[in-house]
């Protein structure tokens, strides 16, 4: 019998949960009229504020600082107090009658100490080249704040992009099930399905439920004595392996990915996919990144944010931001209320970061840029604003994180990385949002070799889970 971590987790992901009945919540049209009426109106598109709007907003708040102590509870009378910390168009989202929120004090989220000690004992030693590419890279935090704030903007942007790529993850995380749920607006007195979680108007189309795998190979902060690489296959050519198995619903079950990230800058990720209608591996192409990943509002570059390679953008550091973001959240499985059902109802926190701008390089990408928010300490993208060819603001991406309760002092080190419960990918020109949930918690398990090559190989998606 099969006891390993990843039998565990697929048959958690494959029998715990039955989507097609119990999670759906049928809304009957009174209840839903019901529901517009406390909400106050339904989900209506607003013009998309362009880059230049996005600009101003951040000269003009310049001096939103971080909070030692919590605003507290938050509702639509004090909505202008949120103004500093809200770029236009996302500000939008938190502005209806029911909103409910609190905002607590900044608090402080350091990495475990074997990552702290790899940063000091490579500190100055990372170098970029003159196109941006990482070099002399082992372990830990590869630019310091000094080396950053002394850099001009091309080169700080480039080093605040690698940072957020060697950020502290310990050896890679797993959720057992995570579901895309792809919500649109409901109109006035229109019954809508919704979820357990979902406490406000719209209607959910489709969902997609999975399994997540990532594992960590190389430039690993803990493994000194293996020259920061894991024991495995793989580990002196690639920087991560992820794999992805969808069981919901029935027409795009069997469908699973592995991803492979090099650790040559200029190599493209490769990127597997399995269908089962097709019954066959297929290599995406590095062009497909940019397509929506699974007719969702997300692609490939957009997990968590910011998911792509660093070299296929040129990046600009453009300032400092404090913005809020639910760093902590007080939900095993996150709330959404809101007239879309797109906004979280939780505990939020202010948190500084540095503003960056990518610009793809190819010229073909439907993105003409993206302005990201990266944590200043724990280096996630807190918000990606995407902006459509005319740079008006096309999408944006909210994550939500969860500190484990034992995140102090003496931790281990899988209990000091902030834990991922959502992302939400609001498409402002469609009015319509994928809210991506945790359903089981994340873990931070030490992979074995054994399962890396069992669970990680191309030659996996095509076997029966």
């Amino acid at each position: 019998m099969d006891n390993s971590p990843g039998k565990k987790w697929t048959q958690l992901a494959n029998s715990e949960h039955d989507y097609g009945q119990s999670r759906h919540i049928m809304t009957s049209p009174i209840a839903h009229i019901c529901l517009m009426l406390i909400l106050g109106c339904t989900q209506i598109a607003v013009a998309a504020p362009a880059r230049d709007e996005i600009l101003v907003w951040m000269e003009r708040q310049a001096g939103a600082t971080t909070l030692d102590e919590p605003l507290g509870a938050i509702g639509a009378d004090r909505l202008e107090v949120l103004k500093p910390y809200l770029s236009p168009g996302v500000f939008d989202e938190f502005d209806f009658p029911a909103l409910e929120m609190e905002v607590e004090a900044t608090q402080s989220y350091l990495p475990h100490a074997i990552y702290l000690g790899a940063t000091a004992s490579f500190r100055d030693q990372a170098t970029l080249d003159d196109d941006g590419s990482l070099h002399n890279y082992t372990a830990g935090q590869p630019f310091s704040t000094e080396q950053i704030e002394r850099s001009g903007p091309d080169e700080a942007g480039f080093m605040i992009a690698w940072n957020h790529i060697h950020r502290w993850q310990n050896r890679g995380y797993t959720t057992a099930e995570l579901v895309m749920n792809y919500v649109e607006p409901s109109t006035s007195g229109a019954g809508g399905m919704l979820r357990d979680g979902f406490r406000g108007g719209g209607h959910i189309t489709r969902y997609i439920a999975q399994s997540y795998f990532r594992v960590y190979l190389s430039h690993l902060a803990g493994l000194p004595e293996s020259g920061y690489r894991v024991d495995a296959e793989d580990s002196t050519r690639l920087l991560w392996k992820d794999y992805l198995d969808t069981f919901e619903p029935f027409d795009v079950k069997g469908t699973r990915f592995v991803i492979e990230r090099s650790l040559d800058p200029y190599e493209d990720d490769q990127v597997n996919s399995y269908l089962p209608t097709e019954r066959r591996v297929r290599r995406l192409s590095a062009k497909e990144r940019a397509d929506s990943f699974m007719g969702s509002n997300y692609s490939l570059d957009d997990f968590e944010g910011f998911s792509g390679r660093v070299l296929d953008a040129d990046w600009r550091y453009i300032g400092r931001k404090v913005v809020l973001q639910v760093a902590n959240s007080r939900e095993s499985i996150v709330k959404l209320h809101g007239p879309g059902s797109r906004l979280l109802l939780d505990r939020w926190q202010v948190r500084p970061c540095y503003v960056v701008e990518s610009r793809p390089k190819w010229a073909g990408h439907p993105v003409s840029r993206r302005i990201i928010f990266f944590d200043m300490e724990t280096w996630n993208a807190n918000l990606a604003l995407i902006f459509d060819r005319d740079d008006v603001l096309w999408k944006s991406i909210m994550t939500a994180y969860r500190r484990p309760e034992h995140a102090g002092p003496g931790a281990e080190p899988g209990d000091t990385v902030s834990r991922w419960t959502s992302s939400i990918a609001v498409d402002y020109a469609a009015n319509n949002a994928t809210v991506t949930r945790a359903v089981e918690p994340v873990e931070f398990p030490e992979f074995k070799a054994s399962l890396i090559k069992r669970m990680f190989s191309v030659s996996s998606l095509t076997e029966g889970r």
